[in-house]
This record gives C-alpha cells, structure tokens and sequence, in this order.
C-alpha cells in the first residue's frame, strides 16, 4: 500500500506526460531501479507465471499521458503486449524488451526532449546492438556437445545457447570476455 501510494505521488509530477512506460517486473529489487528513472511509470507484477491483458490494461489506465510505451521484460509476454497496443484506442506502444535488464537498458535511452518515435527508434536500436549474456546455476548434470555440467555448476547462456560452464561464476570470465 505504501509503494503504491509512493508510486502515485511520483506519477503526479508528470501530470499529462508526453511518454509513460508500464513495466512488467518480477520483483520489487526491479521496482527500485526502474523508479532510479525520472519518468511517469506503472509496475505489473503478475499474478500468475504470465502476464494477462487485463493488468496491462489496468496500468495504463493508471497513467496519464499522451503516448504509453510497454517494456514486457519477458520474452512470453512480447504477444500479450503487442496485442493490447493494436487494440488500445490510446497511443500504446511495444518495445520487445526480453528481460528486466533490456528493460534497463531501454530507459537507460529514452530522451524526455526527442519525439516518441526518435525514442522509440533509439530504445528498439540498444536493444538490437546490446549482447544480452545470462549466467545460471545448473539444477542436474547435463552434457551439451563439449559441455559437461553438473548439479551447481555456473553455465553462461546468450539466446538460449549454453556458452560455456565453471564451478565458479569467475571462471565463465574468459568466455565472456573472448566474445
């Protein structure tokens, strides 16, 4: 109730914004990095694994501006978002952000004094040019071409590729930084 009251008085600073953006987030650690950013926003945490039509329609709601941006920061809610935006009788757009960090990595370039669509153009292009890496811990032995990985082990991914595995996430660094 507090952070919604906290988020509210935020959001009144941007009475009729130019740009909003509704954030679909997993944790409130994500809340507190995305309000690091001086603009309009809205947080869906979804109820369930997936986000539905209906909290995204019920955070952009809660906005009030001209043009709505939507960062679904999960790769299974691209669709969901991209719907809503067709659908909407408001400016609602989609930037196809995969995870909460290329959410970052979007505001990160998002200029309150360009247009929307030079923003647009230049939140879609960071995402396009930024190499997104995830390091996971293995929950059972797996072997993957030249890969042998055990239970606890760290495995470096990019796009679902699994890169290379160590016992400790600093021995992931040399792939890492070879690519």
């Amino acid at each position: 109730k507090v952070d919604n009251m906290a988020r509210q008085v935020h959001n009144e600073r941007f009475h009729h914004a130019s740009v909003a953006f509704v954030s679909v987030i997993d944790s409130d650690d994500f809340a507190a990095i995305y309000g690091n950013f001086e603009v309009p926003e809205a947080f869906v945490t979804p109820l369930s694994s997936e986000v539905s039509y209906e909290e995204i329609a019920q955070a952009v709601a809660t906005l009030d501006a001209e043009n709505i941006v939507l960062l679904p920061n999960n790769k299974n809610a691209i669709t969901t978002c991209e719907l809503f935006a067709k659908r909407s009788s408001r400016h609602v757009y989609t930037l196809a952000s995969g995870s909460e960090i290329e959410g970052v990595v979007a505001l990160e370039h998002f200029d309150p004094a360009s247009p929307i669509e030079a923003n647009l153009e230049a939140m879609n292009s960071a995402l396009a040019e930024t190499d997104f890496f995830a390091i996971v811990q293995a929950v059972k032995n797996y072997t993957h071409g030249n890969l042998d990985i055990h239970t606890g082990d760290f495995v470096l991914m990019k796009d679902g590729l699994l890169l290379a595995s160590s016992e400790q996430p600093s021995g992931l660094l040399p792939t890492l930084f070879s690519l």
